[in-house]
């Protein structure tokens, strides 16, 4: 089986997901792009990270399918679009720091310590992506 069929199995496993229906917008988005060529681990990794708020999952969601209509195959153009996907207030700022390095340095999980810039509604969602991250980090790919 794929690391892309087995990462929910292995998030759920581990109790990452912070409400059903973080889940359950994970899930919609992944199927919606877990057969596309720009979708890697990083991009698996921002998608937790952003499924977990509604207007959030909606924005990627809408990048994501202007991804697919341009033929977009880089992750590049995820970078581009953090600026729409982030304000610059300063909460918004580390998790745009997390969307960024999770897409820029494949198979790292960023250092802890940026959570410390993180307000206190958004420290489990911080946390628990960090611990996603390496957990889709070491499924291996088949």
């Amino acid at each position: 089986m794929r690391w892309q069929d087995r990462c929910v199995n292995e998030l759920l496993k581990r109790n990452l997901f912070l409400s059903i229906v973080h889940l359950e917008r994970f899930e919609q988005i992944l199927q919606m792009v877990k057969e596309e060529s720009f979708f890697t681990k990083g991009v698996c990794k921002c998608l937790f990270l952003l499924s977990w708020e509604p207007e959030k999952a909606s924005q990627v969601q809408e990048i994501l399918m202007e991804m697919k209509d341009k033929g977009a195959c880089e992750k590049e153009y995820l970078i581009q679009a953090a600026n729409r996907l982030f304000p610059n207030e300063q909460p918004e700022q580390v998790m745009k720091q997390l969307f960024l390095e999770f897409l820029t340095k494949e198979g790292e999980t960023p250092d802890e310590n940026v959570l410390l810039g993180l307000s206190f509604t958004r420290i489990d969602i911080g946390d628990n992506a960090l611990e996603a991250s390496r957990v889709i980090d070491a499924l291996s790919i088949k």
